[in-house]
């Protein structure tokens, strides 16, 4: 009662509820989750729908969250809260970032030391009192200025000061021109000692937030790992090789994300899915653009395509494809979401790679005009086009992909007035043809139920008429 008292008056909502009114709409949600089921089963609903659904049932009948970015509602009191926080966070990156005069050796390490330390003991004795709400926003803090502390104490402790390979051009501080010249091996370490500090909040609270403190600290750390085998100088020569080396990493998260969402951990996993797409798309898509061994096997395995950056990206297409189709096969709700958000970008790699290569075609084919092989690869692109595009329109049907239909139309719209500028130039035959073909194609699709029994009452006919 104490605490929803205090939430009446911070202009909250109280927790407090009628248990009649509690069971009485849980058993309505029941109910309604168990015609879902019902409804995917018949295929009245899709997998994507269904989860949406579930997840906006289970949302009604949880409580209020601690964090801010779950609460139902934002209050004065919790923004101002986090605003601290941030302005908190703000001032410790700036201990770390520059240098003053006035605060150098044990006074910066214990003045770091003094922003962290005391949001770890707040935010732990709020949690014991159940003050719940105040303590998630201390820990953030402590999880937020610990890496800022440890690098501080790092530095002026001449700890982890060596160069990476030697060379002070591949340390990231260096490179940006940061008067505090925090090496690669000083952020490394100050990341891993932070990693436990967010596993043990997130075991003593049971509050999910922490799993994204983890996997977010996780992905800066993995990055900082590369830092130190040479990033800086990849970057600078073989670009290729960082896209390649992150694909571990992606592959780490995805397992990660599985593993916990298997062990029924839904709250933490949807953590560690996004950072798993997020670097399988940089990896794949760097790799294309950059890394010299792919596009020196794809000219040698198959010559006619010169090695060209756009068969490398419908490469990529069919990897995200395969992908897709993995994530099918796992069949969980989150791993699911992983499947669409690879489905989302095949469409853009394919069309925008088959208008770039029938563009680059026509342009060879008009400087060798009498080249008869160039001609044919120019309108062979000049009509795939339209039809993949139209395929991709059809098939957002069976996927229920919106950006497959939206793709499809645009390409297919870019590939007519390819058409018309070469195959068709000057006949007036095509735009007649074109409005002939799309008022038909709407009058058909606002017939379409007694169109397709008429076609198969014909069908029927036919079959009988043959026996």
């Amino acid at each position: 009662m104490a605490d929803d008292l205090e939430r009446f008056l911070a202009g909250e909502a109280v927790q407090a509820e009628p248990e009649a009114y509690s069971r009485l709409i849980g058993e309505q949600i029941a109910r309604h989750v168990r015609d879902l089921d019902g409804w995917r089963r018949d295929q009245i609903i899709s997998d994507s729908e269904y989860d949406g659904l579930r997840r906006r049932y289970e949302r009604l009948t949880e409580r209020e969250d601690a964090w801010i970015m779950e609460a139902r509602r934002l209050t004065l009191p919790q923004v101002s809260l986090y605003l601290g926080v941030w302005v908190l966070s703000v001032g410790a990156g700036l201990l770390t970032l520059f240098r003053y005069p006035n605060l150098r050796g044990a006074p910066a390490v214990l003045t770091a030391l003094a922003a962290a330390a005391p949001t770890a003991w707040i935010g732990v004795h709020h949690w014991k009192r159940g003050r719940f709400r105040v303590a998630i926003a201390f820990l953030l803090a402590f999880c937020l200025l610990l890496p800022s502390a440890l690098l501080v104490t790092t530095g002026e402790c001449r700890l982890f000061t060596a160069f990476t390979q030697n060379r002070k051009d591949l340390e990231l501080f260096s490179k940006l021109d940061i008067p505090r010249q925090t090496t690669n091996a000083q952020l490394w370490w100050s990341l891993l000692v932070a990693l436990p500090a967010s596993l043990w909040l997130r075991r003593f609270t049971r509050a999910s937030v922490f799993s994204l403190v983890f996997a977010s600290t996780a992905a800066v750390f993995c990055l900082t790992g590369l830092l130190r085998m040479g990033m800086i100088d990849w970057l600078e020569k073989d670009p290729g090789r960082f896209y390649f080396n992150l694909l571990p990493f992606a592959a780490i998260f995805m397992v990660a994300g599985f593993g916990l969402e298997r062990l029924r951990r839904a709250d933490d996993s949807r953590y560690f899915y996004p950072f798993a797409v997020a670097f399988t798309w940089a990896a794949l898509t760097g790799v294309a653009a950059f890394h010299e061994p792919y596009a020196n096997w794809l000219r040698s395995a198959a010559p006619w395509t010169r090695g060209q950056l756009e068969y490398l990206f419908i490469l990529n297409a069919g990897i995200y494809l395969l992908l897709d189709r993995a994530c099918e096969r796992l069949a969980t709700p989150q791993v699911r979401l992983v499947g669409k958000a690879f489905r989302f970008v095949i469409p853009g790699h394919i069309l925008t790679s088959l208008f770039l290569l029938g563009l680059n075609a026509t342009e060879r084919w008009n400087h060798s005009p009498d080249d008869g092989s160039l001609c044919l690869e120019a309108r062979i692109f000049e009509w795939v086009l339209p039809a993949v595009a139209c395929a991709f329109v059809f098939r957002s049907i069976p996927r229920q992909m919106k950006n497959f239909f939206a793709w499809g139309l645009v390409f297919l719209a870019a590939g007519i007035v390819r058409l018309q500028q070469d195959v068709f130039k000057d006949r007036a035959v095509w735009p007649l043809g074109l409005l002939v073909a799309g008022l038909g194609l709407m009058l058909a699709a606002a017939s379409y139920a007694p169109l397709r029994v008429g076609m198969r009452r014909l069908l029927k006919i036919r079959r009988f008429s043959r026996r």
